[in-house]
């Protein structure tokens, strides 16, 4: 798969869209940190635990049960906050 990337973007936002392109393959979207998960991507409960299983393993950390995972997945930019907010935990 090739992905054009901004040479300026940040290493987490660029490897959270590389996972959200494995997951959604066949997505034309253009991804960028206010993509909406849900309305845009069309994000349901399966994709949004994939894209979390994947941020965790990818990046190893373990968000565990937390309620604020609710609201990491409004944008993408957000989810790429919550990640860099559990990594470095």
């Amino acid at each position: 798969m090739n992905i054009e990337v901004d040479k300026d973007m940040d290493p987490v936002l660029e490897q959270v869209i590389g996972l959200i392109h494995e997951i959604l393959p066949d997505s034309k979207c253009m991804v960028t940190e206010e993509t909406r998960l849900f309305e845009d991507l069309e994000f349901d409960s399966i994709t949004t635990m994939q894209l979390l299983v994947a941020a965790e393993e990818r990046f190893g950390f373990d968000s565990g049960d937390s309620e604020e995972s609710l609201q990491a997945f409004e944008t993408v930019g957000a989810f790429v906050e919550f990640v860099e907010k559990y990594r470095s935990c």
